[in-house]
């Protein structure tokens, strides 16, 4: 759970991109 397109690591939670914690 690093940097996914900028996004950041526990914050976007809801995005599919977070394989690590998508759901």
């Amino acid at each position: 759970r690093l940097l996914y397109l900028g996004q950041k690591p526990e914050t976007r939670a809801g995005n599919a991109e977070n394989e690590d914690e998508g759901d």
